[in-house]
């Protein structure tokens, strides 16, 4: 009775990110109740879609889902891997969609997702079809994962990440019915953090400069004296260097290039005197172009990361310092953790911690420049100790 073309009734359905978005029911040509998504918040709007569509034809498969799925088999029948097929590459409709809404995507991000699926995926559930895969399915590759494919659980669960942006995808614009993974938990994480250097190895690491490799030797002793990424440190540009300061608005990767901080918010972190003489004599040639990159080899690109690891192992090795510290490695980030730690424990608050750092939490606050004078003495105090 009620199985025509064009019959639809309204549904609020609730969604992850909070909120409601307007769904619809309808009957496919197999007389078969199928749940669409408008993607409209608002009612008035829903139904605007939804005349559209049934104007065009499109009430069951709407345009701009369907419209690169058909290309392949009925809804039915096609499966995981050519669903993903047009995912995570030029063009991709997904990541169209998640820039549409303002979210934060780079190429970086684009790439590793589709190796994850071509890698760790698709060889395992590419050729059931994308509606019957179940929740026993995905938790069954799952647990799995590691010992197959020899990774560790942390790796297992940033693939699963993408499994679930694909199929919530596919959820949302009507490819299936239930999203199979949102009930998929991750497996065990693994403790893989960065060992932290300790007072007496930074001393023995800066007691004189490199002069073999004064470039690595700067970046390492900035990156333990302000808790700077590696990253944030190969971005800096001559117009972020201040007197007492650096303001950190950026940050570098080979495949990305220049872009934001990881937070996506500009900081900033004092340093000393005797800092900002190490950074002026590595800058001399370049200091009054204001865009120059502070760290560089015979050109205008940041210095390679392979360039600095390499020095800083070497280094290592010379003073006979271990790389791994009960089964955590030293490197480069390792001066973070450092400088987090004596920042804690020399009583500098949390909350200004997390400020320098760079740190994201529920409970902090935008006050990301403009330090006060005391917040200033607090860190230079912290960086003056470091290596006395």
């Amino acid at each position: 009775m009620y199985k025509k073309a064009d019959y639809y009734t309204l549904y609020k359905k609730k969604c992850n990110s909070g909120g409601f978005i307007y769904h619809y029911y309808c009957y496919d040509a197999k007389g078969k109740r199928v749940l669409r998504s408008t993607g409209c918040r608002k009612r008035g709007e829903a139904v605007e879609v939804i005349q559209k569509r049934i104007e065009t034809g499109t009430l069951i498969y709407p345009a701009g889902f369907i419209g690169y799925r058909l290309n392949f088999k009925e809804s039915e029948s096609i499966t995981f891997k050519e669903y993903c097929e047009p995912l995570f590459k030029d063009g991709c409709p997904l990541m169209k969609e998640r820039k549409a809404r303002g979210k934060k995507i780079t190429k970086e991000y684009i790439k590793i997702s589709r190796l994850s699926l071509d890698k760790h995926v698709i060889p395992y559930l590419g050729d059931f079809p994308i509606k019957k895969i179940a929740y026993i399915d995905l938790n069954n590759w799952l647990i799995n994962l590691p010992s197959v494919a020899r990774i560790k659980n942390n790796s297992a669960n940033n693939v699963l990440k993408v499994v679930r942006t694909v199929f919530n995808y596919a959820y949302l614009h009507g490819a299936i019915d239930v999203d199979p993974s949102k009930d998929v938990k991750p497996l065990a994480s693994v403790d893989n953090s960065y060992a932290c250097f300790t007072p007496e190895q930074i001393k023995l690491l800066f007691e004189e400069p490199w002069e073999d490799n004064r470039i690595t030797y700067v970046m390492c002793l900035l990156s333990a004296s302000t808790g700077m990424r590696m990253g944030e440190i190969r971005a800096l540009q001559n117009y972020q260097i201040k007197e007492d300061r650096i303001i950190i608005d950026a940050s570098y990767s080979d495949r990305d290039g220049r872009k934001s901080t990881k937070s996506g918010k500009p900081r900033e972190v004092p340093i000393t005197s005797s800092l900002k003489k190490e950074i002026d004599i590595i800058r001399y040639n370049s200091k009054d172009n204001p865009n120059a990159y502070v760290f560089h080899v015979k050109g205008k690109n940041p210095v390679c990361e392979e360039f600095v690891l390499t020095a800083l192992y070497k280094k290592l090795d010379e003073l006979k310092i271990k790389r791994v510290v009960n089964g955590a490695k030293l490197c480069f980030h390792s001066f973070r953790h450092f400088f987090n730690t004596q920042l804690i424990s020399s009583g500098v608050s949390g909350e200004l911690t997390r400020n320098v750092i760079g740190h994201q939490s529920t409970a902090m606050t935008d006050r990301y420049l403009h330090l006060k004078a005391e917040d200033l003495k607090f860190i230079t105090d912290v960086q003056e100790s470091i290596l006395k």
